[in-house]
């Protein structure tokens, strides 16, 4: 069985362009609350030894992660097929950057909903 490496290599780069647009703040918040949730989550189970509790979880949060995913699928289609907001947006330039290229408001809400796209994607294959 053969990976096709550039297919993956599409979705590291919108995972990379994600936290390369993001400033330093902001980057301790996407990776520190995530990774403090699961692991008080991990402790909780274990130490109940019930992990019916995230079962149930697991079973009420994939009909929400699958909705949430389809309306973010709908914002981007909606985005990326206005013309008209793509010439306002456009023009305006941020302070954020991609390997060192100043992004304009347009390639940022691409660059955020693409990444929205790719972790909601994930969480769905993964429950």
């Amino acid at each position: 069985m053969s990976i096709n490496f550039r297919m993956w290599s599409e979705y590291l780069y919108v995972i990379l362009a994600y936290f390369d647009v993001l400033k330093k703040n902001e980057k301790r918040f996407e990776l520190w609350i995530p990774a403090i949730i699961a692991i008080i989550s991990l402790i909780y189970t274990f130490i109940s030894g019930n992990d019916t509790i995230q079962l149930k979880f697991i079973k009420e949060v994939l009909p929400f992660v699958g909705t949430l995913l389809g309306f973010t699928l709908a914002a981007l289609t909606l985005l990326l097929s206005n013309n008209r907001i793509e010439e306002k947006t456009r023009n305006f330039a941020t302070e954020r950057k991609i390997r060192g290229n100043t992004i304009t408001i347009y390639e940022f809400l691409v660059v955020l909903y693409s990444y929205l796209i790719v972790c909601e994607t994930i969480l769905c294959i993964l429950y």
